[in-house]
């Protein structure tokens, strides 16, 4: 796992956000007015670049 300011400073479509990284996964969260959406995934997924096809299509780990 990297540093928490690399995870932070990962360019994402605007909104989403990193949270935190707990039961072996990172979360990612895009917030609405009321709730929002999160996707889960691992450290592989973000080093491909599969991360933004989950966000573009909905999928989470």
């Amino acid at each position: 796992m990297k540093s928490k300011s690399f995870y932070q400073s990962l360019v994402l479509p605007d909104g989403w956000k990193w949270t935190g990284y707990w039961d072996n996964v990172h979360h990612f969260w895009y917030k609405l007015k009321k709730g929002g959406y999160e996707i889960c995934c691992f450290d592989v997924d973000i080093d491909d670049g599969s991360l933004l096809s989950m966000i573009e299509d909905d999928i989470s780990r």
